[in-house]
């Protein structure tokens, strides 16, 4: 039976479906039941539903440094992706770890400096007192990659 209310929950959060959350942690769902190598909150971060997110932190009690396939975390996932104000919700109320790494060593900060991500940057250093001298297992800094391809309006945003 768990499993199965588990699993609703997991399916309800990659697709956005709110109600079917809430009816699943209602039900006794495990907020970290790991489908595909991801959680319910982790599922819902790759997605960008905000919502989803605040419920599984705040009535689930989701842990949001809990680690998936690769290292992968929430905030690793949505520093990646851009997704600024489910970023914003891990950090202000997920309190999650803004330098915890993946396998690699890289941190959110890095992704989001080698995507070209000026304000994820910003977001990260500002509300999240990223390390900007944290490498990964390279030895590539947010800074360099803020650098390199000449991405200048993200170094910028690190000074």
């Amino acid at each position: 039976m768990a499993a199965g209310v588990d699993a609703r929950l997991w399916q309800a959060a990659k697709t956005g479906d709110l109600r079917g959350a809430k009816d699943a942690l209602a039900s006794g769902a495990d907020v970290s039941f790991v489908r595909h190598g991801t959680t319910p909150l982790m599922a819902a971060a790759h997605e960008d539903y905000v919502d989803i997110c605040c419920l599984l932190l705040i009535e689930g009690k989701a842990d949001a440094n809990e680690a998936g396939i690769h290292g992968l975390t929430p905030l690793l996932i949505a520093a990646h992706n851009r997704y600024l104000a489910v970023c914003r919700l891990l950090l202000l109320v997920g309190k999650a770890n803004v330098n915890q790494t993946k396998n690699n060593g890289a941190t959110p900060l890095l992704l989001a400096a080698q995507k070209g991500f000026a304000d994820m940057c910003r977001m990260l250093l500002v509300d999240g007192k990223a390390d900007t001298n944290k490498a990964d297992q390279d030895g590539v800094t947010p800074l360099h990659a803020a650098c390199y391809d000449g991405r200048g309006r993200v170094s910028a945003a690190s000074g």
